[in-house]
């Protein structure tokens, strides 16, 4: 599960239409996002040196969106269904590294550092000429057993 969202500035230079609604120009979004989120990925390990060893990943991030919702800044949308205004699918690259330290037996520590690049607009609103992507630059804590 991913939660993700961010505010937009529609500067259109007349009213448009969001949500069903006729909006002015100038109306910030923000936006509330839910993804079930599907990575899949290459994992390259180099050998061990002592008990710890490094990591790279390479793969695509798959985004399936479960829940849209928005605020519109004129308080016409007040935390309303915005699913119109969002693909359902979207896709990106991702890629990370990082360390793994061994405990012993089948147990390990793992931290690294992951960073998602969407290639598509997530956006589908045909009255609004815009491009939004999802990024994400995430942190990973783990105990592998």
């Amino acid at each position: 599960m991913n939660q993700t969202g961010g505010n937009l500035i529609y500067q259109t230079g007349q009213n448009f239409t969001f949500a069903g609604e006729s909006l002015p120009s100038g109306t910030q979004i923000e936006y509330r996002l839910k993804y079930l989120e599907v990575p899949l990925a290459i994992k390259l390990r180099s050998k061990d040196f002592g008990r710890m060893n490094i990591y790279a990943q390479f793969g695509l991030t798959n985004w399936l969106n479960i829940k849209s919702s928005g605020t519109s800044s004129d308080g016409t949308l007040d935390n309303a269904s915005i699913n119109d205004e969002i693909k359902m699918f979207n896709m990106g690259l991702n890629i990370g590294f990082g360390l793994e330290h061994d405990l012993g037996g089948n147990n390990a520590l793992t931290a690294g550092v992951i960073y998602n690049n969407g290639f598509t607009d997530v956006t589908s609103n045909p009255s609004v000429n815009d491009n939004t992507n999802l990024k994400s630059l995430r942190f990973r804590l783990g105990f592998i057993f």
